[in-house]
């Protein structure tokens, strides 16, 4: 199974080949610039741009949905084993994994809502 370092190199390993594809099409552009107007080669090297924060956008998002998921898979496996289980190693379990949960929701919001500058 990935861990989010694994997803994270295999999301930054896309992003430069999308990065290299526009960097390609700039230097065609800028090679027929006799045949296309700058105006429409930056329309064209813009829309490619979008599409770069697009994907990125949406990988980010399919990481944070396969991590959450992992939440949920372990914590309803945890309530499975209840009475199955050792009291200690259930209740450690579980303590481990809120507080890992925690930071993970933390992670999040930062990311999402990211410091504006000091006070």
């Amino acid at each position: 199974m990935f861990d989010q370092s694994q997803w994270q190199r295999m999301i930054d390993i896309r992003l430069n080949d999308l990065t290299n594809v526009v960097n390609k099409n700039a230097e065609i552009l800028n090679q027929h610039s006799a045949f296309i107007d700058q105006e429409t080669a930056a329309k064209i090297l813009n829309f490619e741009r979008e599409i770069i924060t697009h994907a990125i956008e949406k990988s980010k998002a399919y990481t944070q949905v396969v991590l959450a998921g992992g939440y949920v898979g372990f914590f309803a496996f945890w309530s499975f084993m209840k009475g199955k289980s050792g009291e200690v190693a259930l209740t450690l379990s579980g303590l481990l994994m809120a507080i890992s949960l925690t930071l993970f929701v933390i992670y999040v919001v930062v990311r999402t809502f990211p410091p504006t500058g000091s006070c």
